[in-house]
């Protein structure tokens, strides 16, 4: 916890809104497919066989990725092992969208639709038609193009964690509101909401994440793209995997790579601030009643020394009862 008052903030959190990749889903991603235009494959066929025309693909998409920390890059990264990778003359992160790149003379763009459509790169309907299919089979689609056209795509696979249901039919239990927020686009976005059964707001950018956060919102991220988000939340959670920019941000590093360390925290924080309330209460009542009797001139100085004494024994023997609060060793504990 980088603050104090963090449990404080996060006790009074009435939605929460969850990243997909790296937080709802497990790492590492997997190339599952990868597709090369048919133009392509005529230009270059004269000289190499189909083989060496996706390990040509996959060396270009792999040189430019192996700049970037997003978990789709590191993916492509691990299914190029072993081959020789050139190094860009420059290269941009885009969040949100994706990477450009200088490689080899050629301007590359590797990231999802909405960077062709502000690169202007062009799609032939054969591209559209084997993203269709990608996207059905519940793959990420990454779009790699370069001289003003799309060239071909990479299809990576993800799956959601073991524990995400549970959290998230816990969270729900204890009245919080939920969500994700993703740069995925609309179409997985819809299959992730009927997945999860909970909103899923799809396609946005990192500052179009922020526009979800209002007053006690929490968010829970990993990546770059969610550091924004984290840091204008009441109360920001990166996992223990996320980059140095969202761990920064946040308010709570989940060491623990678990999920189901978010409602036992939660609950933490309620049982905290009971405490808390309680000795702030009695505190109040006992200095009324103490007040009132000395003005009164019914106790004497030595008793009223007593009686201070007497009030931080019990305010300091309450706060310690937190000492039995369950913690995690072990099996993950929550409590009802």
């Amino acid at each position: 916890m980088r603050s104090t008052s963090a449990l404080e903030r996060l006790a009074k959190v009435e939605k929460m809104f969850f990243d997909k990749t790296g937080t709802l889903t497990k790492l590492p991603m997997k190339v599952k497919s990868v597709f090369i235009a048919k133009s392509a494959k005529e230009k270059e066929e004269r000289r190499k066989n189909l083989d060496g025309l996706e390990k040509n693909f996959v060396q270009v998409i792999a040189s430019v990725e192996h700049g970037s920390e997003h978990p789709l890059a590191r993916a492509i990264v691990e299914y190029a092992n072993g081959m020789e990778l050139s190094k860009p003359e420059s290269f941009t992160a885009l969040p949100g969208l994706g990477v450009t790149a200088k490689l080899n003379g050629e301007n590359i763009v590797i990231g999802n639709e909405r960077l062709n459509s502000q690169e202007q790169l062009t799609i032939s309907s054969e591209i559209k038609q084997y993203a269709d299919s990608m996207r059905d089979d519940g793959q990420v689609v990454v779009y790699v193009g370069w001289g003003g056209q799309v060239q071909g795509l990479v299809g990576l696979g993800e799956t959601v964690r073991e524990e995400a249901q549970a959290v998230i039919q816990r969270l729900q239990s204890r009245g919080l509101n939920l969500g994700v927020l993703t740069g995925d686009d609309e179409q997985a976005g819809r299959r992730w909401q009927e997945m999860l059964g909970i909103p899923v707001y799809a396609g946005l950018k990192p500052n179009e994440k922020m526009t979800h956060i209002v007053e006690n919102t929490a968010m829970i991220g990993d990546g770059i793209n969610d550091a924004p988000a984290l840091a204008a939340s009441t109360i920001g959670l990166a996992m223990n995997h996320g980059t140095d920019v969202a761990r920064t941000a946040a308010d709570i590093v989940l060491i623990r790579d678990d999920l189901r360390v978010v409602p036992w925290l939660f609950d933490l924080s309620k049982a905290t601030m009971r405490i808390v309330k309680e000795n702030l209460g009695w505190a109040f009542i006992y200095n009324i009643i103490g007040v009132g009797l000395a003005m009164a001139g019914l106790m004497k100085p030595v008793w009223a020394a007593l009686a201070m004494v007497m009030s931080s024994v019990f305010v300091t023997a309450n706060a310690m009862r937190m000492n039995k609060y369950p913690l995690l060793d072990g099996e993950i504990l929550v409590v009802e």
